[in-house]
């Protein structure tokens, strides 16, 4: 039987986020020690950098390598809820396009993004209609992505616990 691999964002251990590449770097030896498979990069981290994302991430591909644990997969931003604000898409929009570049450079095959935070209210589901809102949502990430060599992975989540029902599609 095939050995099935074990990879986990590197969220699952305790330190302060006031140093993203040392909280970066414990994951990835807190995983290591635990017999983790890869890393997933956990591209919120690099939000708050803006533009200044690439020494972030450099740093990260050098740690990775000395500890030994790989980055596998990424997932994207996907916690922003703006309904139909079209202006507060601009951000967002941003924060996407600098973490599929950061994808790219770290060297993952794959981004994971949760398709409907951006697609809400979710009154009156029509599973069809959600699934056309994500794809219209996510066409141009997913063409920045391929430019960029880097594959999207939709990632249906329940929210729990919210006031919303199962709402992916």
């Amino acid at each position: 039987m095939k050995k099935l691999r074990i990879c986990s964002t590197n969220n699952l251990h305790f330190c302060a986020k006031s140093n993203v590449s040392e909280y970066i770097r414990q994951g990835l030896r807190f995983q290591k020690d635990m017999g983790f498979d890869a890393a997933d990069f956990n591209m919120k981290l690099i939000e708050p950098l803006g533009a200044y994302w690439k020494p972030c991430i450099e740093e990260a591909i050098a740690d990775s390598q000395k500890i030994g644990l790989k980055f596998e997969v990424c997932h994207l931003p996907f916690d922003v809820r703006l309904g139909g604000n079209t202006e507060g898409m601009k951000p967002f929009d941003t924060k996407m396009h600098y973490a599929i570049d950061a994808a790219a450079h770290l060297g993952v095959d794959y981004a994971v993004v949760h398709p409907n935070t951006i697609t809400m209210p979710l009154k009156d589901f029509n599973r069809r209609a959600q699934y056309d809102s994500v794809m219209k949502h996510l066409a141009p990430y997913v063409e920045h992505a391929s430019k960029v060599g880097v594959n999207i992975v939709v990632e249906n989540m329940r929210r729990v616990p919210e006031p919303f029902p199962v709402h992916r599609y």
